[in-house]
């Protein structure tokens, strides 16, 4: 976000700015329905309807959206195994806006086998129970359903 010697000024300066071009896309995009969950200090986190019928379309066409005219590198998915969630950052230049939707709303979960791990229980120190590994199937967020069947 900041130089190493920017002064806090100079970084709440930077970050307003990187809201205002923020603010300004979403103004220039009506069509994508966000919910603002958080304005922090990296900037802002907007959820995209991620349940129902249309999710993973509503979720292309936001990415869609993102990218247009989005400087090279300033885009970022994030669709990582630990996570729940399915992510498009983009950097607006002293903030980034943060798209994100339920991972199993845009990738398919794949059961691949079973696994013991020793978990800890309050009635004993440890018990073995089984659990799923689980791979996620994410196809291309933007690629054509017709094309990818």
């Amino acid at each position: 976000m900041s130089e190493p010697n920017v002064t806090p000024s100079e970084q709440i300066d930077e970050f307003i700015v990187g809201l205002t071009a923020i603010r300004d896309w979403m103004d220039n995009h009506p069509e994508i329905v966000f919910a603002v969950t958080s304005v922090r200090g990296g900037g802002v986190d907007a959820q995209i309807a991620s349940y129902g019928a249309g999710a993973p379309e509503r979720f292309a066409a936001a990415t869609r959206a993102l990218m247009e005219g989005a400087p090279l590198g300033s885009i970022h998915k994030d669709m990582r195994a630990e996570s729940s969630l399915a992510t498009v950052r983009r950097d607006f230049g002293g903030a980034n806006l943060d798209i994100y939707t339920h991972r199993a709303a845009v990738c398919e979960k794949v059961v691949v086998g079973t696994e013991t791990v020793a978990v800890p229980d309050p009635a004993a120190p440890l018990i073995n129970v089984e659990r799923e590994i689980i791979r996620w199937d994410c196809s291309p967020i933007l690629a054509d359903k017709a094309v990818t069947s």
